[in-house]
C-alpha cells in the first residue's frame, strides 16, 4: 500500500527498549512508578501519540535527569511536535552526552541544529554521526542521506544571503494542528480547495506517523477576497473524498477538471452540472506500480506535469510530462531530463505558461534544508540551469506545492516553518515583482553581502 509518511527514518531507528517484569510486592514503590511511567512513555511513543509520551518521559527525567532512554525519547517527541526544536536540542544533547548514548541521537541531533539554522553544528554532529553508519544496505542509504543532509550545511549560508521580497500570510482560516497543504483556488466558483490531514476525515483511520488520513477541503472566501476571508473551511464534496488518502493535486483554468492522489496514483475528475465526477484513475502511461506523489495541469488542460519513482528515472522522485492525444487520451509519459531530475527527489511540479516556467521541490545540496522550491525556464534551446529562489521563501523546513495565479505576483505554497498552527501550514503569498524579477533581486541581494 502506498503511503505518505512524515518521518520514514523515525521507524528505522527506533529501537524501545524492554522493561524487567516480576511481581509488584518484591520491588519499592518508587521501582513499580518508574516502571509504570517507563510502560506508559513507551506505549503512547509507540501510538506516534508524542506529547502525552513526553509527558510520562518529563516524569522520568525528574526522577533521573541523565536516563539515556528518555533524554532520547524526549527529543524525539519534542522534535515530532510543532515549534518543539529548542526543547529537542537540550534533550538530545544531554542524551548524547552519556557514554551509553544510542549513535542514532547524534543523527536526530544533526537534524534539529539544522532544523535551527545552527549549520555548523550540525555538520559536526553529522560528521561524528557517520564513523557509526554500518556498511549493509540500510546504511548505505542513510549515509547517503547524511552526506545530502551535509551539503545542505554547506550550501545554507550562502543561499541564505539570497534575501528575496515577498510578504507571507498563513492562512489561519484554513490552517489547523495538523497537516494542512496543497491549496488550489477554483477562481470560476470563488472555491479554495485544499487538503488536510485533521480529525474527521472520511476513512477513520491514521497514517503510521499518527496523523490522520488527508481528506479535500473547500473555503469560500467572502466578498474581500482570499486575502481577508472570515469563512471556516468544511468538507469537500463526498465524492472526492474515500476511505483512503485523498489530496487535491490540481485544478484546470477552466475549473471543469480536477486531479486528486489517492494511495499513491493520480485521478481524475470532472465538474458537471456544478458536482464532480467520481474520480477515475488515470490511464498506465500515468500511473504505475510505483509512487506518482503529484501533478499539476498546464494552462490549455492538455499537458500534465507529474512526479513520479518509476523504473528508469534518475532517482527518487522524478518529474515528467505527458500530453493529451486527439482522442483525449494521456500519452507517454516524458523525463524532463537531467537538466532538471537528479539523484534525489524532485517533487511537486507546477507549471507558469506566462512565465514559461516551471516551480517544483527538491530535496538536493543546494538547499536550505528539507524540500525548497525551485524554479527553471524555458526556451528554445529547452530548460535552463534550476535555480534555488532563496531565503525566506525557502527555509530548513519542508516547502511544497508552490503555484501562483496569472499575474505571478500572488500565490500559495505549504510549508512546515516555524510559528505555524501545525506542521505544514498553508501561507499566501505576495511578491512586489514578478517571480522572475524577485529571483534577480535575490541574487543581487546576495551580491551585496558578498561585497
Amino acid at each position: 500500500m502506498k503511503t505518505f509518511t512524515k518521518i520514514s527514518l523515525l521507524i528505522l531507528f527506533i529501537t524501545l527498549m524492554a522493561n524487567t517484569t516480576s511481581s509488584a510486592y518484591t520491588k519499592p514503590v518508587s521501582v513499580v512508578y518508574k516502571s509504570n511511567l517507563l510502560a506508559k512513555a513507551e506505549e503512547n511513543f509507540g501510538n506516534a501519540k508524542y506529547k502525552m509520551a513526553l509527558n510520562f518521559y518529563v516524569k522520568l527525567l525528574k526522577l533521573d535527569q541523565f536516563d539515556v532512554n528518555a533524554n532520547y525519547k524526549a527529543g524525539l517527541c519534542s522534535f515530532n511536535i510543532p515549534n518543539s526544536n529548542t526543547d529537542a536540542i537540550n534533550y538530545l544533547k544531554r542524551a548524547s552526552l552519556s557514554k551509553d548514548t544510542l549513535p542514532e541521537v547524534l543523527y536526530y541531533l544533526g537534524t534539529v541544529y539544522q532544523l535551527e539554522e545552527r549549520f555548523d553544528e550540525a555538520y559536526q554532529t553529522f560528521e561524528v554521526f557517520m564513523n557509526f553508519i554500518k556498511t549493509n544496505k540500510n546504511g548505505r542509504e542513510l549515509r547517503g542521506d547524511v552526506m545530502l543532509r551535509m551539503g545542505m550545511c554547506n550550501s545554507a549560508a550562502e543561499l541564505i544571503k539570497k534575501n528575496i521580497p515577498v510578504e507571507f500570510k498563513n492562512f489561519k482560516d484554513l490552517n489547523s494542528a495538523y497537516d494542512d497543504c496543497s491549496a488550489n483556488m477554483d477562481k470560476l466558483n470563488n472555491t479554495l480547495y485544499f487538503s488536510s490531514k485533521r480529525k474527521g476525515n472520511s476513512g477513520g483511520w491514521m497514517d503510521e506517523d499518527g496523523s490522520y488520513a488527508d481528506d479535500i477541503y473547500t473555503l469560500t472566501p467572502n466578498a474581500a477576497g482570499v486575502k481577508n476571508a472570515t469563512v471556516k473551511a468544511k468538507k469537500g464534496p463526498a465524492r472526492l473524498n474515500s476511505v483512503f488518502a485523498d489530496r487535491i493535486l490540481s485544478i484546470s483554468s477552466d475549473g471543469a477538471s480536477m486531479l486528486i492522489s489517492r494511495e499513491g496514483d493520480i485521478y481524475f475528475s470532472e465538474l458537471t452540472k456544478k458536482l464532480w465526477s467520481e474520480p477515475i484513475k488515470m490511464n498506465a502511461n500515468i500511473n504505475t506500480k510505483s509512487d506518482e506523489n503529484a501533478a499539476n495541469f498546464s494552462e490549455d488542460g492538455n499537458t500534465i506535469y507529474f512526479s513520479s519513482n518509476r523504473k528508469g528515472g534518475l532517482g527518487g522522485m522524478d518529474i515528467y510530462k505527458s500530453e493529451k492525444d486527439a482522442s483525449g487520451e494521456w500519452g507517454a509519459a516524458i523525463n524532463l531530463g537531467s537538466t532538471i531530475n537528479t539523484a534525489y527527489n524532485e517533487d511537486y511540479p507546477f507549471y507558469h505558461e506566462g512565465g514559461r516556467t516551471l516551480y517544483f521541490s527538491s530535496k538536493r545540496e543546494d538547499c536550505i534544508g528539507g524540500y525548497d522550491i525551485f524554479k527553471v525556464s524555458k526556451d528554445l534551446l529547452g530548460w535552463k540551469k534550476p535555480e534555488n529562489m532563496g531565503y525566506p521563501l525557502n527555509t530548513t523546513a519542508d516547502e511544497i506545492f508552490f503555484s501562483l495565479d496569472e499575474s505571478g505576483n500572488h500565490g500559495f505554497y505549504s510549508s512546515a516553518r516555524k510559528g505555524g498552527a501545525g506542521n505544514l501550514d498553508v501561507y499566501e503569498l505576495f511578491f512586489p515583482f514578478t517571480t522572475n524579477e524577485v529571483a534577480e533581486l535575490g541574487d543581487r541581494n546576495a551580491e551585496k553581502l558578498e561585497k
